[in-house]
């Protein structure tokens, strides 16, 4: 395949991607994601809002990927594997 048939595909596709996407966004399913500021937790601070929001979207909803006895675990694992 050429340089140029392979530019205009990778035109088209983005036109498509922009299309479907534009699409979705007028139809209101479009999800824009809030940026978390905080450490993740139950509970995080997202950009734009001064008030903590509950956080259940995340494998860390529990807020336990942060908790003493779970990271020294992670070290112990990590310094255990590094040496294999």
């Amino acid at each position: 395949m050429g340089k140029g048939i392979a530019k205009v595909l990778i035109q088209f596709i983005f036109i498509r991607i922009a299309v479907t996407l534009n699409g979705i966004e007028e139809a209101g399913t479009f999800k824009h994601e809030r940026i978390i500021t905080s450490m993740q937790n139950a509970e995080v601070k997202v950009r734009g809002n001064d008030d903590s929001v509950l956080n259940f979207c995340a494998n860390n909803y529990l807020g336990l990927s942060s908790h003493p006895k779970v990271e020294l675990q992670i070290k112990s694992t990590r310094k255990c594997w590094s040496q294999i």
